[in-house]
């Protein structure tokens, strides 16, 4: 049976929804002239202002959500040069998040993407890193030659930090699937380190759900791994199994 309590936080709870969304369209209205403006200018500006946005966007979640997030370990991010970030992923505020957490990162994320009017346009100015879904371990041919060809500009060229998720798409809290080689491929190819991380913030931003729940959303960087690049198959599997193992293992400490 409800009760008059439950009833009276169930619309504070709504209207704390309703109000995040209103504002948040308002926020993106304001920016896209901005945006806009930017497809004229280098990409380091576009990068600075969709941080900006993407900050304000974590302040409306803290106000009228109650979500706010933590990030421990970032003693582990290279210094200086670029590398590659290998995240869990769970959701789609990490998508945001990062881009306040790293500096100008590039991420690896399906073509389709790019095809959405007006954001496709900024995300291909910002030198995001599209590839085909249809290739599900980066083997073939152009899919392949593209997508190091890329990742290796960002890391090597630009210095900046190429966001992968190896998964290849969202998966629930507590729930594992298989790992792409993209990631360790690119590593060969570059010789950057990658960057484990783990997060839970699937358990506060499920996929598919208006409603989103208050609390803390953890980041955990975890130690860099290094992949050798005159690696066998064999290797680049069990490379690939132990730092699935190290970033499934920390997520789900963090949902427990």
């Amino acid at each position: 049976m409800t009760t008059p309590r439950t009833l009276v936080n169930t619309m504070i709870r709504l209207l704390g929804h309703i109000l995040f969304y209103t504002t948040l369209c308002i926020l993106f209205l304001c920016f896209l002239p901005i945006f806009m403006i930017l497809l004229a200018f280098p990409p380091r500006y576009t990068h600075h202002v969709v941080a900006l946005f993407c900050h304000g966007v974590m302040g409306l979640m803290a106000v009228f959500l109650g979500l706010r997030y933590r990030v421990t370990g970032t003693h582990h991010l290279p210094q200086h040069g670029g590398y590659i970030v290998a995240s869990k992923h769970q959701s789609a505020w990490e998508t945001l998040a990062f881009l306040t957490v790293l500096p100008h990162p590039a991420f690896v994320l399906k073509q389709e993407l790019l095809r959405v009017p007006v954001v496709g346009g900024i995300l291909a100015h910002m030198g995001m890193i599209p590839v085909s879904r249809r290739s599900t371990s980066l083997k073939s041919g152009t899919n392949q030659d593209t997508f190091l060809h890329q990742g290796k500009t960002a890391i090597a060229t630009e210095h900046r930090p190429v966001v992968i998720f190896p998964e290849g798409t969202r998966t629930k809290p507590g729930e594992q699937t298989r790992y792409r080689q993209g990631v360790i491929r690119l590593a060969q190819y570059t010789h950057a380190p990658i960057i484990p991380i783990a997060l839970n913030s699937g358990v506060f931003w499920p996929r598919h759900t208006f409603f989103k729940k208050p609390g803390i959303i953890d980041v955990v960087i975890l130690p860099p791994v290094l992949a050798d690049h005159s690696l066998g198959d064999g290797d680049e599997k069990t490379l690939l199994e132990a730092l699935k193992q190290r970033i499934e293992t920390a997520s789900s400490n963090l949902v427990k």
